[in-house]
């Protein structure tokens, strides 16, 4: 677009003052489209500057004051949209939490479970031993899928630390209740650093 005009015939046109009137409110509307207002209205200016020079000092107070709209409109709608982008991630992230919490929560039972089963002499009967390894694989399945692999390799160690210290299974190791309270408690410790409660290790400091 092209303006060929001086100001005294801005000034006393109606018709040169209604084509200018029309100009601003069609730049104003183009701010709607936030990611190219600066590059046109920089064209525009340029292009005011180089058809009518010094003549245009109102033109360019106008254009002046719309640039500074452009400018608080572009601000404003870019924190909008950076803030909606951080809320969703924060949701997505408390949801992915939430998750893996209820899943350590449904994994943890059926260790405790077994756990509360083992007589003073280490020692699991068959039938614990079968309920327990129907469970193991959906859990072993659950933890693939959303743990972590430092949670996953704990689960994997302490069940085989409990099967291998079973007769049934050629009494690999010899099962002793410290043992097996380190490796849950590592367990514990990874689940609550990958959901982002505590990085800390947790330890057993009492005498029982």
């Amino acid at each position: 677009m092209t303006f060929n005009c001086s100001l005294e015939t801005f000034v006393t046109s109606p018709l040169s003052f209604f084509t200018a009137s029309k100009m601003f409110q069609a730049s104003y509307n183009v701010i709607l489209n936030y990611d190219s207002v600066l590059e046109l209205i920089l064209m525009d200016v340029q292009e005011f500057i180089s058809n009518v020079g010094g003549q245009t000092a109102i033109i360019i107070s106008l254009l002046a004051a719309l640039w500074a709209i452009c400018s608080n409109i572009i601000t404003n709608k870019r924190i909008k949209t950076h803030k909606s982008k951080l809320q969703e991630l924060t949701r997505i992230k408390k949801d992915s939490d939430y998750r893996k919490l209820e899943l350590y929560k449904t994994v943890l039972k059926p260790l405790t479970d077994l756990t509360a089963k083992i007589s003073e002499e280490g020692k699991l009967s068959l039938d614990d031993i079968s309920q327990f390894d129907k469970e193991r694989l959906e859990m072993s399945a659950q933890l693939a899928l959303f743990a972590s692999s430092d949670v996953f390799d704990k689960f994997t160690e302490l069940v085989d630390y409990m099967y291998n210290s079973q007769e049934l299974f050629s009494s690999i190791d010899e099962f002793e209740f410290e043992v097996f309270r380190v490796k849950m408690l590592k367990l514990l410790s990874e689940m609550r650093r990958d959901i982002g409660f505590h990085k800390d290790e947790i330890t057993y400091k009492g005498y029982r």
